[in-house]
């Protein structure tokens, strides 16, 4: 017979080696509430209308891997192929053993009492042995396996054998012989009623293996009467429980000692799960300790740079996905500088000094607008532009540069005067300035860098403007020190650090807070697009579905259900096209205040968190 007491007693054992066996890395909320977890529990499940559900395999995969060799205080429900006959089965001493089936409860005898049909129903054993109650775990009485009682003795040889004085206040009916060595009656004694005042002693009883007839008292008159039960009716009962024979015995919950533990005091039985600290061999993780491994749980790694231009410049692949990867720049892609033959496309500005140890081949017109040292001999196979030079006065004469019939430049003195036929009309295709005196200016309108002339001012003003990406507005132009947006994608070959002045530490440092895209949707079939971030999905007044866009390697969405919709209101995530969400067709959120992060490997999407 299993007893309510014992199956309990087996349920929080598995329940608590469930516990203790899994990943401590925080406390866990499954279901309402989210936002209240009880200080004691590792894993809290809460709901009105949900229950866990462990998992169901066939008998035979008890002796096959992995379960054959599973870890002690792992917990499966057992089925057949046409999944009926659960049994609960609990993995204790490197071996499965059957705690329960699942119908096992209402078979069970209750201290409060149970409906019983008495046709079938009876307490006792099914087999030859023996049903024997214990009080302060000593034998009180048993009930032989040929239907005889013993009380004081665990070997009738009667029908009731009772070892010890017997006393009996009221009438006593016996309907065949008293037979008795010595007999001591206090009262009258007639055929139909026996009165004793003491004891009364039983000696020499005959044997039987059939007869299951006791004696029984009424509480309300002191009659003794004869009644028939079962010679099965008390096997296994319980008499202690964790050495406690207490009639009241309660369970609780602590955290005391250095290890998993049960103690027993005064018929309570406190199940301890210390927290981990000094001298604590195994326990539960502080929200601290978490963070820690919360926070060194995700590294990016740098791949080893690639010689092979990529459109895009940097690549993050790898068998994690968080391998980053260096492309090396060329005349269609950008890109890094590597320290082989490169063609870079499109203009380029530095601001410092650059420096070249072996030569620079400029093909096309070069602008130089600060002062240039030639150390060397220098060679100019082509015009040579000088657009500014020093004011002078007419007279001279002075030293200018003349190429010789040898194509070498050289000093020579010469007046001034000889030069005033020099450059006397500047163009910007469309004006005209004409005469000796012309004006250089910079401005900062329109949308791009130009040159325009002014005749009647003389002036050439060089013009541009600040970079802008104001819809509408955009210009192409400088950087500046101000407020600034740009328009249209960029790429960045190096580290870059947002909100400091130092070197990045990794491909992307934000040195302060950040700001991403969020969005509460209620109504169905809403579209995520590149714009969206974290969507709160509001299903309080009726299922809805959100629709992801078409997979681009690296996307990330996170996709929250808030409202009080309940399960029966659903959030369901569906993917575009082919693409699977954790290889099915789509992804269903049931629970209020549940959230999953979704991240794209540009074919299927994949849940990085929840």
């Amino acid at each position: 017979m299993k007893t309510p007491l014992r199956t309990a007693m087996r349920v929080l054992l598995a329940s608590g080696m469930l516990m203790a066996a899994l990943n401590a890395d925080a406390q866990l909320k499954v279901g309402d509430r989210p936002y209240s977890i009880n200080k004691a529990s590792v894993l809290e499940l809460e709901s009105d209308r949900q229950g866990l559900l462990l998992p169901r395999v066939q008998p035979g995969m008890l002796t096959s891997a992995p379960l054959n060799t599973a870890p002690d205080g792992m917990i499966v429900i057992v089925e057949n192929a046409t999944h009926q006959n659960q049994t609960l089965y609990l993995r204790k001493d490197g071996a499965w053993e059957k705690l329960a089936t699942l119908d096992e409860s209402e078979l069970n005898w209750s201290r409060a009492g149970n409906t019983v049909n008495d046709a079938t129903d009876f307490l006792g054993s099914r087999n030859n042995a023996s049903v024997i109650f214990k009080a302060n775990d000593a034998e009180a009485m048993r009930i032989a396996a040929n239907g005889n009682i013993g009380i004081g003795t665990n070997a009738p040889t009667a029908k009731l054998d009772v070892l010890g004085n017997g006393q009996i206040t009221g009438d006593l009916l016996v309907s065949g012989i008293i037979a008795a060595s010595t007999g001591q009656f206090s009262g009258a004694v007639s055929s139909n009623s026996l009165t004793v005042a003491n004891g009364v002693t039983f000696s020499n009883l005959a044997t039987s293996s059939t007869l299951v007839d006791v004696l029984v008292i009424d509480p309300a008159t002191g009659a003794v009467n004869r009644r028939q039960i079962s010679s099965a009716a008390f096997n296994n009962a319980i008499s202690s429980l964790n050495g406690s024979q207490e009639a009241t015995q309660s369970f609780a919950v602590g955290n005391a000692g250095t290890d998993f533990n049960v103690a027993t005091l005064l018929g309570v039985h406190t199940f301890n799960i210390p927290t981990a600290g000094t001298g604590i061999t195994r326990g539960l993780l502080t929200e601290t300790d978490w963070n820690k491994l919360q926070a060194s749980q995700k590294q990016v790694i740098a791949a080893a740079f690639s010689a092979t231009p990529d459109a895009k410049g940097i690549t993050i692949g790898g068998t994690d996905n968080n391998e980053i990867t260096l492309h090396a720049a060329d005349a269609s892609n950008p890109g890094a500088v590597s320290v082989t033959t490169q063609t870079f496309a499109g203009e380029k500005t530095f601001q410092d000094k650059v420096t070249a140890a072996d030569g620079i081949d400029v093909t096309g017109v070069t602008n130089l607008n600060g002062a240039a040292n030639l150390n060397g001999t220098a060679t100019v196979d082509g015009l040579l532009t000088l657009n500014t030079v020093n004011a002078t006065a007419v007279t001279g004469p002075y030293n200018v540069l003349i190429q010789n019939a040898s194509n070498v430049i050289e000093k020579r003195l010469i007046d001034i005067s000889a030069l005033e036929n020099g450059v006397q009309r500047i163009s910007d295709g469309t004006n005209n300035t004409v005469g000796p005196d012309v004006t250089f200016a910079t401005t900062t309108n329109n949308t791009d860098f130009g040159i325009t002339v002014d005749g009647a001012t003389k002036t050439v003003s060089f013009n541009l403007p600040d970079a802008s990406g104001v819809a509408g507005s955009e210009a192409r132009g400088a950087v500046s020190t101000g407020a600034q947006s740009f328009a249209g994608a960029k790429s960045f070959a190096n580290d870059v650090n947002i909100g400091a002045t130092t070197t990045g530490n990794s491909t992307l440092q934000v040195t302060g807070s950040m700001s991403l895209a969020i969005k509460t949707v209620n109504t169905n079939g809403y579209a995520i697009t590149d714009k969206d971030n974290t969507i709160l999905v509001d299903a309080s007044a009726t299922a809805l579905t959100v629709n992801l866009p078409a997979a681009v390697e690296g996307r990330i969405y996170t996709i929250k259900k808030i409202g009080n919709g309940g399960i029966d209101r659903e959030v369901t995530i569906a993917p575009n096209g082919s693409a699977q969400v954790e290889g099915g067709a789509n992804y269903t959120i049931y629970n209020d205040w549940t959230f999953v992060t979704l991240q794209s490997d540009g074919t299927n999407w994949y849940i990085i968190r929840k």
